[in-house]
């Protein structure tokens, strides 16, 4: 895990479904989790879906979707299916890179150095790994999902500012991957 750079797109949800279950056969009946930094990178959803596994720590397929979907649709209102298409993108991106840059769990500290698999945990923040293009595409994503927003909704706020959190980590790459502010920089 990147202990350095709370917005790192890492995805240990993928990992939440095996670990609740196998704590759910071997009797664990407490678990803490760590490394959950600054409610970025779907922090609060991941917080949703471990909520949801201590009770069901064995959900089939459609559980867990109806999960995720139950969650967007709370959190984000009418800019819940732009959101979905936003998380789908980052959870596709960091399964597509998770092996390329050992995401699916070695601890990597000292990103001057190479892991096991010969990479520098660093050449994940390259302009080949995270393009402009993929990062303009989950903050385009965060962009559509505010517009869709009515703010006249008695929980405009609350979306907007779930909306907003959400949105830092493509702004912020963008700018520390890719030296842009321009356009991109807007927080409405």
């Amino acid at each position: 895990a990147n202990v350095k750079d709370a917005f790192t797109p890492y995805n240990s949800i993928n990992a939440l479904r095996g670990n609740y279950s196998l704590a759910q056969t071997n009797g664990v009946d407490y678990m803490f989790n760590q490394m959950i930094a600054y409610n970025v990178n779907w922090a609060k959803l991941k917080y949703y879906l471990m909520s949801e596994l201590r009770w069901n720590a064995n959900p089939t397929e459609e559980e867990w979707n109806g999960w995720i979907a139950d969650f967007m649709t709370a959190s984000y209102g009418a800019g819940a299916s732009a959101m979905t298409d936003y998380y789908e993108a980052w959870t596709s991106w960091t399964t597509t890179n998770q092996d390329n840059f050992l995401m699916d769990g070695e601890y990597v500290d000292d990103f001057s150095t190479t892991t096991s698999i010969g990479k520098n945990p660093s050449e994940i923040y390259s302009t080949s790994t995270l393009t402009l293009e993929t990062l303009k595409s989950w903050l385009d994503s965060c962009n559509k999902a505010l517009a869709s927003l009515d703010k006249n909704d008695s929980k405009y706020q609350t979306y907007y500012n779930n909306i907003v959190l959400e949105r830092l980590t493509p702004l912020y790459l963008i700018m520390y991957v890719h030296g842009e502010f321009g356009e991109t920089w807007s927080w409405s």
